[in-house]
C-alpha cells in the first residue's frame, strides 16, 4: 500500500519542453535501493562503458579523462501549468 520509493531528477539529461509542459528526466528507485525503471541501470552501465572506453582512449591519447554518451531511454517529469476544466467536474 506504499511505494517506499524515490525519484529523483537525472541531472545527466537535459530537461525539455514539449509544447507547455516541462520534462524532467528522473531515475525510480526503491528505498531497498534496488533500480524501480530502466534508466537507473542505464547510468551504472554508462560509468562502467566510460571508465572501460577511457582506459583504450589512454593506449592512443593518455590526456583523455571522460567518455560520454548522449543516446538513452528516458523518464520525465510533466509538470502543468493548469488543470484542464474537464478534469476538474470529475
Amino acid at each position: 500500500f506504499e511505494a517506499r520509493g524515490y525519484s529523483a531528477w537525472d541531472p545527466s539529461s537535459p530537461a525539455f519542453i514539449v509544447d507547455d509542459t516541462l520534462c524532467i528526466p528522473t531515475v525510480f528507485i526503491a528505498y531497498t535501493g534496488e533500480a524501480l525503471d530502466y534508466k537507473a541501470p542505464l547510468l551504472k552501465a554508462l560509468r562502467a562503458v566510460d571508465k572501460a572506453a577511457v582506459d583504450v582512449c589512454h593506449y592512443f591519447n593518455p590526456e583523455v579523462k571522460k567518455v560520454v554518451a548522449y543516446l538513452g531511454w528516458e523518464q520525465e517529469y510533466f509538470l502543468v501549468d493548469e488543470v484542464s476544466s474537464d478534469i476538474r467536474r470529475m
